[in-house]
C-alpha cells in the first residue's frame, strides 16, 4: 500500500532525504565559545536548531544543567565558570525547521507547474519524487547562503565573514537539481538550464554578541 501523501508525510520524506532527522547528526564533547574566563555567562556551540532534550553540558567532565537554553540559536547560560575549567557540550542538531521544509516543498510545487502545495489534488503522484528532489535543491542552496557569512570568535565577541558561499553546499545543490530533473521524467516539460535564484542575503546569519 502506497504511503499517504500529505504535507506531514512529505515533510518527513524530505527531511529523510536530507539526512536531517532528529537523530542523524550528533556532536560529542564540542568546545564552546567563548572559552570560560570567570566573567562570561553565555556560551554558544557551532550549530543551531539543537534537538530538544539532547544538549548535555559538562564542566571538567561533570554534567551540569544550564540556567537557560536557546535551542534555535545554539546557546546557553550558566554561572560564570573559571578560566581553568573545561566547558564542553554534546548534542543532536538539525539543519532546518519544519516551516523551512514546508516552504521548500511549496517552492518545488510551484516550480513544477504552479501546483498549490503538496496537498494540491491535481499534483500527479509521479511528480512526488521530483517535488522532494527540488526541495533538496532549495534546502542546500539555503545552507550555501547561510555559510556565506561564517562566525568566528574574538576577544570582543563574535565577528562575521561574508566573503564566499560554501562550495560543498553548492555542489550538493547542483547534484540535487540534476537528480530532481531525472525524477521529473516525462511528467512535465524540462524546467530549463536556468536554476531559480535564491535571495542569499535573506538567509545570512545574525551577528551574535554574548551577554555578560
Amino acid at each position: 500500500m502506497a504511503e499517504l501523501w500529505t504535507p506531514s508525510t512529505a515533510l518527513v520524506s524530505l527531511r529523510r532525504r536530507l539526512s536531517d532527522a532528529a537523530d542523524d547528526k550528533y556532536v560529542h564533547q564540542m568546545e564552546v565559545d567563548p572559552e570560560p574566563d570567570g566573567i562570561q555567562t553565555t556560551f554558544a556551540v557551532p550549530d543551531s536548531r539543537l534537538v530538544p532534550d539532547t544538549l548535555e553540558v559538562t564542566l571538567d567532565g561533570v554534567t551540569i544543567v544550564p540556567d537557560d537554553i536557546d535551542l534555535n540559536a545554539g546557546r546557553f547560560t550558566l554561572s560564570a565558570p573559571d578560566s581553568n575549567q573545561k566547558l564542553r557540550a554534546s548534542y543532536y542538531f538539525r539543519w532546518f525547521t519544519d516551516d523551512e521544509l514546508a516552504d521548500f516543498l511549496g517552492q518545488s510545487c510551484q516550480l513544477l507547474g504552479g501546483y498549490d502545495g503538496v496537498e494540491d489534488e491535481s499534483l500527479p503522484a509521479g511528480l512526488r519524487p521530483a517535488v522532494l528532489g527540488f526541495g533538496c535543491y532549495y534546502a542546500y542552496m539555503k545552507k550555501a547562503a547561510e555559510s556565506a557569512e561564517s562566525v568566528s570568535a574574538s576577544a570582543g565577541g563574535f565577528s562575521t565573514d561574508t566573503n564566499r558561499q560554501n562550495p560543498n553546499w553548492l555542489a550538493m545543490a547542483n547534484t540535487a537539481w540534476a537528480n530532481a530533473e531525472r525524477e521529473r521524467g516525462a511528467f512535465a516539460e524540462p524546467i530549463g538550464e536556468q536554476k531559480p535564484a535564491m535571495a542569499f542575503v535573506a538567509y545570512r546569519l545574525h551577528r551574535y554578541v554574548p551577554r555578560t
